[in-house]
């Protein structure tokens, strides 16, 4: 269930912020983004649900483990909320375009693009994106630790698949967390076309293999999402609803992307720009 509330509103708030210069249109967008961001932090009912309820069963098996996976769980709703939040921030950006004119809005325009990158804004909300895929990577480790008999070679074909999708987005974020915020002023138009990626729009430089590996990880993440949550949902070690929840709330904001009304940009699950 907290993949499907996720998913969703992950999907909505992309629709919206995955647009060229989507700041300078905001307005127009702000009920579907604010939903989105609803949806998403729907999620931390589920997550903290899944702690509580999780705690006693892991307890039989060791006390520390149960206090670890629980602190794991905070530590990844917290995360999850203050990126929420920053994008509830976008918001009143976009109208302070609207109330201060058309001066404004080319400033927003600049501010959804080039000129962000080196902001304070961009930093947090990419260094938390770089924790955030590392502690899903060793929360998938773990999951799959728990079961890895029971799930047998499909469980290994998603726990791989899986990883490797939140691996590479951990490099991308990485790269937007660190490395772009450099290049910003000696290389602005390989910067620009980097960020590009997310709404398939042509760079004026050569990036080399980046837009095939982010087209891969959209690729990998729903291949691995349904296969592992398939596994860990006939490995009944975890909660069957839990291996459920996870395949069908993998494909179900792939399934809402193609009602919304978006441009010609692509679906992720965890937009990186």
């Amino acid at each position: 269930m907290g993949f499907l509330f996720y998913g969703v509103g992950a999907a909505l708030v992309t629709s919206v912020t995955g647009a060229p210069d989507f700041l300078s249109t905001i307005s127009a967008h702000q009920t579907t983004l604010v939903i989105g961001a609803f949806l998403m932090l729907l999620n931390t009912v589920v997550d903290v649900g899944k702690g509580v309820l999780f705690f006693p069963i892991l307890e039989k098996h060791g006390k520390r483990s149960a206090l670890a996976y629980l602190a794991f769980i905070i530590v990844q709703v917290v995360m999850l909320d203050v990126g929420v939040l920053a994008l509830l921030l976008i918001v009143p950006l976009g109208q302070q375009a609207i109330d201060v004119g058309q001066a404004s809005a080319a400033w927003a325009q600049g501010l959804g693009s080039l000129s962000s990158v080196t902001t304070s804004t961009w930093a947090i909300v990419h260094y938390l994106g770089v924790a955030m895929c590392l502690l899903i990577l060793l929360g998938i480790t773990g999951i799959y630790a728990r079961q890895v008999e029971e799930s047998g070679w499909l469980g290994l074909a998603g726990f791989l698949l899986f990883s490797l999708m939140w691996a590479l987005t951990t490099a991308l974020q990485f790269a937007e967390a660190f490395i772009l915020p450099v290049l910003a002023t000696d290389a602005p138009k390989f910067v620009e076309g980097f960020l590009g990626i997310p709404a398939g729009t042509a760079s004026e430089v050569s990036l080399g293999i980046l837009p095939a590996v982010y087209s891969l990880t959209s690729v990998l993440y729903l291949l691995g999402g349904v296969l592992f949550g398939i596994a860990t949902f006939r490995a009944r070690i975890l909660p069957r609803w839990a291996g459920g929840g996870l395949a069908v709330g993998t494909v179900a904001p792939l399934a809402l992307s193609l009602l919304l009304p978006t441009t010609s940009y692509g679906w992720r699950p965890c937009r990186w720009g």
